[in-house]
């Protein structure tokens, strides 16, 4: 008496990148006879699924972080066989996240204190030159959080996803623009006096023909040079501390 064939089997899978080495963590679907499984594929990129039905056409489904799926279809055979699928990719379980702070006109800012939270971790950088900053071996497909310190202001706080293709990110922050104008109102006074002075050295008046200035104008004047120090002030406490932080880091 022969024995019955078997009905069903399990289809074994693994999963690799286009240098051949093993995509873990993926979440794979197989689909068949109106039929799916899940499962994740281990260290090793290896995936099973058992009790497929055979023979029949079995479609699997690999989620990849931050792109579309990667689909492809097998036949199940009687035969325990492992399926090689190769992704059209190198496949990273970290990458780098690079960032750029810029100003409103997309230009760098240079010296940005940055922070980077994922998972419990946390990681500090400065932007360079051109406003830019990298952060390595984050884990893909991991959210992260990253904080930007400007202008003595409280922090910026922006939401990322760490992905495959490690593009560059670049944030925006609103600068307010110094106004130098009021800084050009003394001058022009020393100007008018000095132009009065010499209209009256020049035709003999018995009083120089100095303008007058409203008293108002030289109270706001005051005013405003009282801000721009403050302001000066404040930089210059900024600074400071970013040196403070710097040589922190150094010692250590």
């Amino acid at each position: 008496m022969k024995n019955a064939e078997p009905t069903t089997t399990k289809i074994r899978i693994r999963i690799v990148d286009k240098e051949n080495r093993p995509a873990p963590n993926l979440k794979v679907t197989a689909s068949y006879k109106e039929a799916s499984a899940e499962s994740d594929t281990d260290g090793q990129g290896r995936v099973n699924f058992p009790q497929v039905p055979v023979p029949s056409d079995v479609n699997i489904l690999i989620a990849l972080p931050d792109q579309d799926p990667f689909e492809k279809r097998i036949i199940c055979q009687k035969k325990d066989e492992e399926h090689v699928m190769t992704l059209p990719f190198t496949f990273r379980s970290t990458a780098m996240m690079r960032f750029q702070i810029a100003d409103s006109e997309g230009k760098g800012l240079k010296k940005i204190p940055l922070r980077l939270e994922c998972k419990g971790t946390s990681a500090e950088d400065v932007t360079d030159k051109e406003g830019r900053s990298e952060f390595s071996d984050i884990p893909v497909g991991e959210k992260v959080r990253l904080s930007v310190k400007h202008s003595g202001k409280e922090p910026l706080v922006k939401n990322f996803r760490c992905n495959q293709q490690e593009e560059l990110h670049q944030i925006v922050i609103d600068i307010p623009k110094k106004n130098y104008k009021p800084l050009l109102i003394l001058p022009c006074l020393f100007l008018l006096i000095g132009a009065g002075f010499l209209s009256w050295w020049l035709t003999g008046d018995d009083e120089p023909n100095i303008p007058s200035v409203p008293p108002s104008a030289l109270i706001l004047e005051e005013c405003r040079c009282k801000d721009e120090i403050e302001e000066l002030r404040q930089e210059i406490r900024r600074v400071k501390k970013e040196i403070a932080e710097i040589r922190m880091k150094g010692e250590d």
